[in-house]
């Protein structure tokens, strides 16, 4: 029972990953106003506390800087920066297999 669904877990997230793939291929030149396509970026990075990056006022405090991120800092600057959505939970899916 427990590996029936683990393997329809699996399915399901092999098949959602091939049907994103299949979203990317979209033209967004399908409006003539619209010649550029989005322009989203998103981060996904582990063990990474929310001072440690220089746009999000690393070490304030102290000065000290561990990490110096000047690309990370511009793109930041440039763009909007969402400093509510900061979560400190897991965010891995523990499985046990049999």
């Amino acid at each position: 029972m427990r590996y029936q669904r683990v393997k329809s877990f699996i399915l399901l997230y092999i098949t959602s990953l091939f049907l994103s793939a299949q979203n990317g291929n979209k033209d967004y030149t399908d409006n003539p106003g619209n010649n550029r396509g989005p322009n989203i970026i998103f981060i996904y990075v582990d063990d990474l506390g929310y001072g440690d990056l220089g746009s999000f006022w690393q070490n304030q405090i102290s000065g000290d800087r561990k990490m110096v991120t000047p690309y990370l800092d511009a793109m930041a600057n440039e763009g909007a920066m969402m400093t509510h959505h900061y979560t400190a939970a897991l965010s891995v899916l523990l499985l046990e297999l049999p």
